[in-house]
C-alpha cells in the first residue's frame, strides 16, 4: 500500500488535521520526518531552515504522533560528520544521541552514512532506518548492495530515477524482492544531475553558518541555472498526481514531499496531500511542488499541466526520451517542449538582480590587508 511521508512542522494541531484529512482519503500520510533545529548533528537542510520546536514541545510531537498512528521518522541523514564516527569519542556521542531519541519515542531513524547505520543498528537493532535518498541509490549494483543489508528497512532511490524508468524498474524490482519498503521524492523541483548535490549536502551537514557570510551559494547557483535554461524545470524529477499511479505500479510505496524549509514560507502541506490524492491538478504545477508556499520560484515560473504536457511526460514514461540513456545531446526531446514552461519575466529580472549581489558577496570577501613588521 502506498503512502506519503511529510514534513514535520512540529504542531500538534497538524498532526490532528492529519488524522482527520486520513479518514478521507486512499492514500493516506503514514508518517512525518524531521530534525531537531536544536541537535548539534546535521541533516539533509540546513539548520536555519527547520522549524523550532522546544524538546518539550518535540516530546509532544512525537507522542501526539504514535498515539494517532503516524509513524514519526527522525532525519540523521547529514552527508558528512566530520569523520567522527570514526572515532571512540564520536561513536559514543551519536550512540547517546540516539539513545536520547528513543527516550522521546523515536522508533523510525533515516540516515545517509553506511557507517552509522552499521554503528546505530549493532546498538540499536529495533530502530526502524530508512536510507536517505542523500545516498544517492542510482543504479542496480547499489541497490543490490543496501538492499541485501538486514539493518535497512526501507530506501529511497536517487530522485533523478523518477525520469528514468528503464534504471528505475529493475532498482525498485530488486529492492521489494528483498522486502524492502522502496521511496522517492514526489515534488523535487532539484536540477537532474545537479553537479552540485554532493557540495551542497555537504554545506548542509555543517550548517551551523557561524563561517559563512554566504550560506545559500549552491541554490543561487541552481537559480541562475533554471533562469537562463527552461529546459531546466522540465528536467526536474518532479511528478505529477497524474503519474503517481504509474510509478507506484512500480512498487514504490513511500511517497515523500519535500520543504521542511517552505514553513517559513507558509506552505501548505495539507493542500499537497489533497491534490496528490485527487489524481490531477489544473493550477500551475510549480505552485503545487513548491506546496503552495510563497516561493520566489512559483512567482516565476509556470507549468500548466495540459495536454501538451501529457505527451511530453508520457515519453518520459515509456522511457522513449534520453533520460533513460543519459543522452540528453542526441535526444532534445526537453528542448523541443521548453515553450511548456512559461517565465514571468519581470519577476525573473528582480530575482536574477538579488542572486548576483549575493553571489558577489561571496566572490568578494573582505580581506584583511598582511601587516609587514
Amino acid at each position: 500500500m502506498a503512502y506519503f511521508t511529510v514534513p514535520a512542522d512540529f504542531k500538534l494541531s497538524t498532526v490532528e488535521e492529519i488524522k482527520k484529512l486520513n479518514l478521507e482519503i486512499p492514500m493516506k500520510v503514514e508518517e512525518v520526518y524531521g530534525s531537531s533545529r536544536n541537535s548539534r548533528y546535521g541533516s539533509g537542510r540546513r539548520f536555519t531552515e527547520l522549524p523550532q520546536t522546544s524538546e518539550t514541545g518535540f516530546a509532544e510531537y512525537i507522542a501526539a504522533c504514535t498515539e494517532n498512528n503516524i509513524n514519526f521518522n527522525y532525519t540523521l541523514n547529514m552527508s558528512c560528520n566530520a569523520n567522527l564516527e570514526y572515532s571512540v569519542q564520536g561513536q559514543m556521542e551519536v550512540l547517546n544521541h540516539v539513545e536520547d531519541l528513543i527516550k522521546l519515542g523515536v522508533r523510525y531513524l533515516t540516515i545517509t552514512i553506511p557507517a552509522l547505520v552499521d554503528l546505530i543498528y549493532h546498538h540499536f537493532p529495533e530502530i526502524h532506518i530508512t536510507l536517505s535518498v542523500v545516498s544517492a541509490v542510482d543504479s542496480v549494483k547499489k541497490a543490490e548492495y543496501f538492499a541485501s543489508n538486514e539493518s535497512i528497512k526501507a530506501l529511497y532511490v536517487h530522485e533523478s530515477l523518477n525520469r528514468k524508468p528503464r534504471i528505475l524498474e529493475p532498482v525498485v524490482r530488486l529492492c521489494r524482492s528483498q522486502n524492502k519498503e522502496v521511496g522517492t521524492i514526489i515534488n523535487t523541483m532539484c536540477l537532474s544531475d545537479c553537479p552540485f548535490r554532493i557540495s551542497h549536502y555537504n554545506q548542509s551537514a555543517h550548517s551551523d553558518n557561524s563561517n559563512s557570510h554566504l550560506s545559500e551559494y549552491y541554490g543561487i547557483k541552481c537559480a541562475f541555472i533554471r533562469l537562463n535554461d527552461k529546459t531546466s524545470i522540465l528536467r526536474s524529477p518532479w511528478i505529477r498526481p497524474d503519474d503517481v499511479k504509474f510509478y507506484s505500479n512500480l512498487g514504490i510505496n513511500k511517497f515523500k514531499i519535500s520543504g521542511r524549509e517552505m514553513f517559513r514560507m507558509n506552505a501548505d502541506m495539507l493542500k499537497v496531500i489533497s491534490v496528490y490524492n485527487a489524481g490531477t491538478f489544473t493550477g500551475n504545477l510549480v505552485d503545487l511542488f513548491q506546496c503552495f508556499s510563497d516561493s520566489t520560484v512559483a512567482r516565476i515560473f509556470k507549468v500548466d499541466n495540459s495536454k501538451e504536457l501529457d505527451r511530453y511526460m508520457s515519453l518520459v514514461l515509456k522511457g522513449k526520451t534520453g533520460c533513460s540513456m543519459g543522452d540528453c545531446l542526441t535526444c532534445k526531446t526537453c528542448e523541443k517542449s521548453k515553450e511548456l514552461v512559461e517565465v514571468n519575466k519581470k519577476e525573473a529580472k528582480v530575482w536574477e538582480q538579488i542572486l548576483d549581489m549575493e553571489l558577489n558577496k561571496f566572490r568578494n570577501p573582505k580581506r584583511k590587508k598582511n601587516v609587514v613588521n
